[in-house]
């Protein structure tokens, strides 16, 4: 029995080392467990660690460079305007800034805007702290679900922070970085320590763009529906609170339906929260909503209307509309007092020359030392018509545009001003049948040399003169010397048979009065900023460009000598006059008739000043297009010339006075360029700020370039940048007329102040914290409710304008239709991301 119960048992020794092994293996699984749940934890902990570092590093960053955040309540002030001024001190234009009318919350009411703001925006506006940890996690939820409709996380305190003007205090925009997130967290943190949900409240409802030009919703009631925000209906309400979204894609004016259907969205949303009910629902979404008609940019009444409205077109190329409208001063190159003179030479010209059917033209004259435009009378009227023949007129130019055939004939060495050719019929090249003739018809077919012909305007002898250098050859001079039109390659250009400008006319005159060298037509001379910061200097200053001929010295006597045989006793003798209207010393210039009499010119200049006339006769058909009559008998030498004389009696000693004023090595440093040949090509406009070529996308506003020689303008509002001979229409702020010969007085740039309580109006309770600090620049304010710490210095950085797209917030590209210009450090700007949200329509760009 014994062996037997032995031998049943043995089996049972295997099956207890069989378990033993697998208790072995649980524990050695369970301490790799243990081993990996403790790598893991250890390596969460370090990822915190790193993440509170981090966070520490960046916070500290941050601090240093924190701006004052009591500034942001600068930004609702009411906004300055823009100021244009004359070289003497004349307030040639004001224009209006931006469409931001401040209103008080109280002011509001119960207005239905509030709500529909912050249920569409920030439903939870008033139970976070600035960040909505609830509403972060539910838009990750619905993003990763796939949702149709992305939902984003942003609250009303995030979206105020980071308005472009207020964002760029601190370093914020919309650029979708994780670095940016952070600090946009923290500045709201930060706002609403400092800050009451009204206040922000209404510092959102001040500043968040609406489309159309409108800052603020009650700029923005006005616009679209021509009433006060507190008068808005429901549905009202709504259309607006949804355009902040996308201000252009969402425009009423342009994309009616799309904005109704953001209408509908934030009625859904209001019903959601219980802030209407289903009946008010219904009844908002059921009214026909009545749009305003699109606002139009006022009509500014401005002194010398053509050159304004050209340098006001300048402003708008450089930079964005937003910001030529910020409360910029415009100092220009027109002298008041020579304007006045060309706008009187003109209108009796016109008066005299009225008998052979001249009832419009133009003046433009320039300073050939800097190309500064000192005069510029486009048309007869400006209220009449608005086109600027000096700068967008195209006229064939006559006898004048022989200028550029003798200079290449005499700078290339193919023939001199004492060569001489027949004077006699010459044919056409590709149409024998037609003949060159002179004014009148008749040959002498006699010897004539180039400076006879170019005296009594000889058209032989000019067409001689281009055969022998080549057309094309005289086409390169011109460009050169400033004609920026399209110039046909073909013998009769060389008699004035393709189009120019006027002013490019004047400024290639301009060169022989310069002895060689041309300086780029100019109407700005300084811009600076609301703050009195100078911008883009470089721009501003005199272009020169060298190198435009190959014997500078010898073609400039040449043709200098030939233009004063013209009006000492050629066809131009009227421009020098005599002792009886007064003799103009030092003049040279060249009459010029088309050879229909459509056209009569006379360009010509003195050491002082180049100046250009043109008179026409022009009517508008039935259709509404312009229409150049003949002028039988009118000529440049009998009609233009004396207009010519008129101005430059009175004009020229006034530039010398300005001249031993003014020295022009006191102006800024010229910038030099060599001139080119190539013909003038088409190119699209840029609707984006243009910047300096080193920058790219963005304009230092320093005015460190300029040198020691440009003086700090005055920072009144209301004072020129520089007024050295004051005009009695120079507003009346000014102290008084600087003396002669002495440096303008200067001042400090201006410093942005918060507004006053009459700005803001009169608060509520909730209000009183934003009234006392608007009011703490004129009057002593109560203590504060909360003390708020001085914040640190931030270091001293260059700063630069930048411009943004409206609805993006990214640096705007020629596609995007709303802008704002802002001012940020170099280092930020670098940063950010050009938009893409708005693209080049089919068909155009890549």
């Amino acid at each position: 029995m014994i062996k037997n119960a032995t031998r049943a048992a043995a089996p049972s020794r295997p099956d207890t080392r069989i378990r033993t092994s697998r208790v072995a293996r649980r524990t050695n699984w369970k301490k790799r467990i243990k081993t990996a749940f403790a790598l893991l934890l250890l390596a969460v902990e370090t990822a915190i660690a790193l993440g509170l570092v981090t966070a520490l590093v960046i916070f500290w960053n941050f601090s240093s460079e924190l701006a004052n955040f009591e500034s942001i309540i600068s930004d609702s002030r009411e906004p300055v305007s823009t100021k244009i001024w004359s070289e003497d001190g004349v307030l040639l234009g004001k224009l209006e800034s931006e469409n931001r009318q401040p209103i008080v919350l109280k002011d509001l009411g119960k207005c239905a805007v509030i709500d529909a703001t912050i249920a569409i925006e920030d439903h939870r506006f008033y139970e976070h702290p600035g960040v909505d940890i609830v509403g972060i996690g539910r838009a990750v939820l619905a993003n990763l679900r796939g949702s149709a409709n992305k939902q984003g996380a942003s609250t009303l305190t995030q979206q105020l922070v980071r308005q472009p003007g207020i964002g760029a205090q601190f370093g914020l925009n919309n650029e979708k970085r994780f670095s940016r997130k952070i600090r946009e967290a923290l500045v709201s943190l930060r706002v609403e320590q400092l800050y009451s949900k009204s206040e922000i409240l209404q510092l959102y409802l001040n500043n968040v763009y609406y489309g159309a030009g409108a800052y603020g919703v009650q700029a923005a009631a006005k616009t679209y529906f021509h009433k006060n925000a507190s008068q808005l209906s429901l549905s009202q309400a709504a259309l607006i609170a949804g355009l902040p979204q996308s201000p252009s894609e969402l425009s009423a004016f342009r994309h009616r339906r799309a904005a109704i259907h953001r209408r509908d969205e934030v009625l859904s949303a209001l019903l959601e929260y219980g802030k209407i009910t289903k009946a008010q629902y219904e009844d908002a979404k059921a009214e026909e909503v009545a749009i305003a008609s699109p606002p139009k940019r006022n009509h500014y009444d401005f002194k010398a209307p053509y050159f304004t409205s050209w340098v006001l077109h300048e402003l708008y190329k450089n930079y964005a509309s937003d910001f030529v409208l910020s409360g910029l001063s415009v100092r220009t190159t027109l002298n008041w007092k020579m304007q006045q003179q060309a706008e009187h030479a003109l209108r009796n010209g016109l008066s005299n020359a009225s008998g052979f059917g001249a009832n419009q033209g133009a003046i433009v004259s320039l300073d050939p030392q800097t190309g500064y435009v000192r005069a510029m009378v486009g048309g007869r009227d400006f209220h009449a018509s608005q086109y600027n023949a000096v700068t967008q007129g195209k006229r064939q130019p006559g006898s004048t545009f022989k200028i550029f055939d003798y200079t290449a004939g005499f700078d290339t060495g193919a023939t001199s001003l004492d060569d001489s050719f027949v004077d006699k019929p010459i044919p056409y090249p590709n149409d024998p049948s037609h003949l060159v003739k002179n004014y009148g018809g008749g040959y002498s077919y006699s010897s004539v040399s180039c400076r006879t012909a170019i005296a009594f305007s000889k058209n032989t002898i000019a067409v001689q003169v281009a055969q022998r250098v080549g057309i094309k050859t005289v086409i390169e001079y011109a460009y050169k010397m400033g004609i920026t039109t399209t110039l046909a390659p073909y013998l009769p250009t060389a008699l004035g048979a393709s189009a120019v400008r006027p002013i490019d006319l004047c400024s290639a005159y301009s060169i022989f009065a310069a002895k060689g060298d041309r300086y780029r037509p100019m109407g700005i001379t300084r811009v600076t900023d609301a703050e009195g910061n100078a911008l883009d200097s470089a721009r501003y200053a005199p272009q020169r460009e060298v190198e435009i001929f190959s014997n500078t010295n010898e073609t400039v006597r040449q043709i200098d000598e030939a233009l004063q045989g013209v009006v000492n006793s050629g066809t131009g003798t009227a421009a020098r006059g005599n002792e009886s209207n007064g003799i103009v010393e030092g003049a040279r210039g060249k009459t010029g008739t088309t050879s229909d009499n459509r056209d009569a010119w006379f360009a010509g200049y003195t050491p002082e000043l180049s100046t250009v006339v043109w008179l026409a006769s022009v009517h508008k058909s039935r259709r509404g297009r312009l229409v150049y009559a003949e002028m039988p008998g009118a000529t440049g030498g009998h009609q233009a010339a004396p207009i010519w004389h008129d101005f430059m009696v009175q004009a020229v000693p006034m530039q010398k006075r300005y001249n031993a004023t003014v020295q022009h090595q006191d102006l800024p440093a010229h910038h030099t360029v060599a001139a080119t040949a190539e013909p003038p090509r088409q190119r699209r406009r840029q609707t984006t700020v243009r910047t300096t070529a080193q920058s790219g996308e963005i304009k230092p506003v320093t005015d460190a370039a300029a040198g020691a020689n440009i003086t700090t303008p005055p920072t009144s509002p209301d004072t020129p940048p520089d007024n050295p001979e004051p005009d009695t229409e120079t507003d009346p702020v000014q102290d008084g007329p600087a003396p002669s010969g002495t440096t303008p007085r200067t001042t400090p740039p201006r410093v942005a102040v918060p507004p006053t309580t009459n700005q803001l109006g009169a608060g509520s309770p909730t209000d009183s914290a934003l009234e006392r600090r608007a009011a703490s620049t004129t009057q002593p304010a109560p203590p504060p409710v909360r003390v708020r710490p001085t914040p640190r210095a931030a270091p001293v950085e260059s700063q630069v304008a930048v411009t943004v797209c409206g609805d993006s917030g990214d640096l705007a590209n020629p596609y995007c239709d709303t802008y704002k210009t802002v001012r940020m450090s170099a280092s930020q700007a670098s940063h950010m991301r050009r938009c893409r949200l708005h693209r080049a329509p089919p068909g155009e760009g890549h």
